[in-house]
């Protein structure tokens, strides 16, 4: 799709410290819910805070997402490269953030 890949973060701390690094060069993110059995929401978080859309990716119940971001696109797993190029181009054509 033509975009740059800044990651793979395997923690939250990581992927915090990978946004503010990057900053407004960030175009999007794909989260994973869980990083080494941490919740990535505070990264949603930032991200929301910052207007950078992103998608989840997870093989967790929708039921893990907090009711703020039940709208966020999610991705299941395994991940398949047509469907997150999918979601990716329906938050470029549909920015929630």
């Amino acid at each position: 799709m033509g975009f740059e890949v800044i990651g793979p973060a395997a923690s939250v701390n990581e992927a915090l410290a990978l946004v503010e690094k990057v900053g407004s060069g960030l175009d999007a993110a794909i989260l994973d819910i869980n990083l080494r059995d941490e919740r990535v929401y505070p990264v949603a978080d930032r991200l929301s805070a910052r207007h950078i859309p992103f998608v989840f990716t997870t093989g967790y119940d929708v039921a893990v997402i907090p009711e703020n971001y039940a709208k966020v696109q999610r991705c299941e797993k395994p991940v398949s490269s047509d469907n997150l190029a999918r979601l990716l181009s329906s938050v470029f054509d549909n920015p929630a953030h």
